[in-house]
This record gives structure tokens, C-alpha cells and sequence, in this order.
């Protein structure tokens, strides 16, 4: 059993159709799976005061049980040679839930997301806010072993970047 709740905020400033590309370039999904909310949030901004305000936005949730709409950003964990990063995140972030379940999160950062570029971020990181992935499975380890695999250190790959 997996369940994966994806969902980020839109914005007024934003185009909706680049963070929509955003999230395409990382996830498999249907127009169908998305579900778009408005909502008022409060916004904090930390330049040399801090400035809270409230602003109107558009929440865009996906929700699936199937592990294949994270395919897109398993391959790019590979590609960018950053799975042992991936898998550092996905064990940093693991909380038991609902019996022998597993919840792993984490947040991309969308505007590096838009250039199809995978960036763990924290919450304040992105001035526009970040992709939330919440993933609950049944089998952590499995699940782990298959979306962010060991990496290979065969010759002539890249090291990966988040060993010290």
C-alpha cells in the first residue's frame, strides 16, 4: 500500500500553467488527480523585519495510490546522480503512522522544479513556496530500495553530492 499527497500553493504573482509545468516535470499525473482549492494564508517575509500579510491562493493537491506518478522524479534522482541524497532525506524524514505504516515528507523547490531540476528545500527557502511530498507506505524499505536505490560508484560516474 502506498499513498502520495503532493501539493503546493499558487500564488497571485505566479502563472498557474508554469507551476502546473513545474509539477509535471516532477510527477506522472492526470489533469483528473488535480484538485484546486482557493484558500487565504499568511505569509511571512524575513528581509530585515519581519512582515506577515494575507493573501489569496490557489492550493493545487494531487492524490494517488499509485507509486508510478513518482517516476518522473525517481529518474531524475538517477540522472542527477543524487539517490544517496534522496535516501538521506526520505530516512531523515520518516515518522510511524496508522500501525506498521510509514510517512516519509519532504519539499521541492518549485522554481528549480520549472527547469526540471530536483532542489530539497526548506520551508522558507522559496520566496514562492515549495512542493510538499507526503508519501505513506506500508513497506518503508522497499519502497525506499526502489524510488532512491544505492547508488553504484562504477568508473567514470559522478560522486554524489551530498557526502561530506
Amino acid at each position: 500500500m502506498i499513498r502520495v499527497r503532493i501539493n503546493t500553493s499558487i500564488y497571485p504573482t505566479e502563472d498557474p500553467g508554469r507551476v502546473m509545468a513545474a509539477l509535471k516535470k516532477m510527477f506522472v499525473f492526470s489533469d483528473a488527480q488535480v484538485q484546486q482549492e482557493r484558500k487565504t494564508e499568511v505569509v511571512s517575509l524575513k528581509i530585515d523585519v519581519s512582515i506577515r500579510y494575507e493573501v489569496e491562493v490557489t492550493r493545487v493537491v494531487i492524490e494517488t495510490n499509485d507509486r508510478l506518478c513518482l517516476e518522473k522524479l525517481q529518474g531524475l534522482f538517477r540522472d542527477e546522480y543524487i539517490q544517496e541524497c534522496a535516501r538521506s532525506v526520505l530516512y531523515s524524514s520518516r515518522t510511524r503512522v496508522e500501525g506498521n505504516a510509514t510517512k516519509v515528507s519532504f519539499k521541492l523547490h518549485k522554481q528549480a522544479a520549472y527547469i526540471g531540476v530536483v532542489h530539497f528545500s526548506e520551508l522558507h527557502e522559496s520566496p514562492l513556496g515549495p512542493i510538499n511530498v507526503d508519501i505513506i507506505t506500508d513497506d518503508f524499505e522497499e519502497f525506499v530500495n526502489w524510488f532512491a536505490p544505492r547508488e553504484t560508484m562504477a568508473k567514470g560516474t559522478k560522486p554524489d553530492a551530498c557526502k561530506d
